[in-house]
C-alpha cells in the first residue's frame, strides 16, 4: 500500500517530468510542501534550469512554508550560481522536514546540501522513491557519472522488424497517432541525433510540429563525418531558427564545406575518428560537455547499429506498424557480428502504449557485461 509520503513524492515527480528536455545543463526536478496534510505549494525546474523547483513552490506555499514538510525528487542545491541556493531558501521558509528522494552527484552539491539543512536543525530523510527517482534523471546522473548523457533509441519498423522498402520507401510505416507521439516524445529530450543518411534519404526537419509543443524543440545534432550534407537540405536552411550542430572527423573542419555551413550559423564540431569512422564516444562526450543530459537517437540503420555495438543505447522505444515488408526491405538494425546467443543485447520492456493499430515499446537495454539502465 502507498504511503502518504509515497503519495506526495510521486506528486513531486510527476512535475519534475513536465522539466524533462527543457531544463538541461539543469536535472529536471519537482517539490511539493505539504502542511497539515495538505499540498500548500507546488514547483518544477523552468526552462532553461531557472528558477529551481523548490523556489517555485515556496512562492506559492508563501506563509504555509513554516512548519512544513517539503518533498523534493533531487537534493536541493547549496551553492551560489545564478540563484541563491535552494537549501537557504529552504531554511528561511523555517520548514520542518525534507524529504529527498536523490542525492546529487554534483561535486558542489553532493552531500552539502543535506548537511546544510540538518544543520540548520531540519529533519531530513533521504531516498523516498529513490528508484523511480533515478530512472527520471537518469540523464542528469550519466552526465555527472559517466560523462555521457542518456540515448534512448527511437526505431519505427513494420511488424517483421523492417524500416524501408528496398527502393528506401518509408512513408509511412506507422499511423498519425503513433507519428504525433513521436512528434511529443522530441520534446522531452535535450537533443535529437541523427545520422547524415536519414538526412540523405529524407531530407528531414527533426522539429516537433505539435501545436502547444512548437517551443520545445532539442537541439538537433548531426554524425556527418565527411560534410556531406546538402546546403539546401531542410536542415541547413531552418538552422538560423532551429540550432544545428554538426559533429565531422577533424580533417573536415577546414574544408569550404565547413566555413560554409558556418555562415548559416550551424555548428561544426570536429571529433576523432575511430576506424576510419566518427568516434560516437567522443560525440556524446562532447554532448554532456555542452549540458546535454537526454539524447533521443533518430537514426537509420548504419547509426543505429554502430550504437549498439558500442553499448551506447540504454533505452530503446520501438514503435511496430501494422505491415510487412518482407526479407528484400531495408532492417532496422544492421549486423552487429554476434558470436552467440551470450553476446545479444537484452531488452527488459517496461511500458507498452496501443496507438490506433500500431504499438509502442519502450525497452531497457542490457549488454552482455551487465550495462543498463
Amino acid at each position: 500500500m502507498t504511503t502518504p509520503a509515497e503519495t506526495y513524492m510521486h506528486h513531486a515527480l510527476n512535475l519534475a517530468r513536465r522539466g524533462l528536455g527543457n531544463t538541461a545543463e539543469n536535472p529536471a526536478v519537482g517539490c511539493v510542501i505539504v502542511q497539515n496534510n495538505r499540498i500548500v505549494g507546488r514547483g518544477y525546474t523552468q526552462a532553461g534550469g531557472r528558477p529551481h523547483a523548490e523556489y517555485m513552490a515556496l512562492q506559492q506555499a508563501g506563509s504555509w512554508a513554516k512548519d512544513a514538510e517539503v518533498f523534493v525528487t533531487l537534493e536541493p542545491c547549496s551553492h551560489h550560481g545564478q540563484t541563491p541556493p535552494c537549501v537557504e531558501a529552504l531554511i528561511a521558509a523555517g520548514v520542518a522536514q525534507v524529504h529527498i528522494a536523490l542525492g546529487d552527484p554534483n561535486p558542489e552539491v553532493h552531500g552539502a546540501g543535506i548537511a546544510r539543512l540538518q544543520q540548520a536543525g531540519i529533519t531530513v530523510e533521504i531516498g523516498l522513491c529513490h528508484t523511480e527517482a533515478l530512472f527520471l534523471n537518469q540523464g542528469y546522473m550519466m552526465r555527472r557519472i559517466a560523462g555521457r548523457p542518456l540515448v534512448c533509441a527511437k526505431v519505427a519498423t513494420t511488424q517483421d522488424g523492417r524500416m524501408a522498402l528496398a527502393n528506401g520507401a518509408s512513408q509511412w510505416i506507422t499511423g498519425t497517432r503513433a507519428r504525433d507521439r513521436a512528434q511529443a516524445m522530441r520534446a522531452s529530450f535535450d537533443c535529437l541525433l541523427s545520422g547524415i543518411g536519414t538526412v540523405l534519404a529524407d531530407n528531414p526537419r527533426l522539429t516537433c510540429r505539435l501545436s502547444g509543443l512548437e517551443h520545445r524543440l532539442p537541439l538537433r545534432a548531426i554524425a556527418d563525418s565527411m560534410l556531406r550534407i546538402p546546403i539546401d537540405s531542410a536542415l541547413v536552411q531552418q538552422a538560423r531558427k532551429h540550432p544545428l550542430r554538426i559533429y565531422c572527423l577533424e580533417a573536415s573542419i577546414h574544408s569550404p564545406k565547413a566555413e560554409q555551413l558556418q555562415e548559416f550559423g550551424i555548428e561544426v564540431c570536429p571529433v576523432p575518428a575511430q576506424q576510419d569512422k566518427l568516434n560516437l564516444r567522443a560525440v556524446l562526450a562532447h554532448l554532456a560537455e555542452s549540458g546535454i543530459n537526454r539524447v533521443i537517437l533518430e537514426a537509420g540503420e548504419t547509426l543505429t547499429t554502430s550504437a549498439i555495438q558500442l553499448q551506447l543505447i540504454d533505452r530503446l522505444m520501438l514503435f511496430r506498424g501494422n505491415r510487412l515488408f518482407g526479407s528484400d526491405a531495408q532492417s532496422a538494425i544492421g549486423n552487429l557480428c554476434l558470436e552467440g546467443i551470450s553476446h545479444a543485447p537484452k531488452l527488459h520492456r517496461i511500458a507498452e502504449e496501443s496507438l490506433g493499430q500500431d504499438r509502442l515499446e519502450t525497452f531497457i537495454v542490457e549488454y552482455p557485461n551487465g550495462h543498463g539502465t
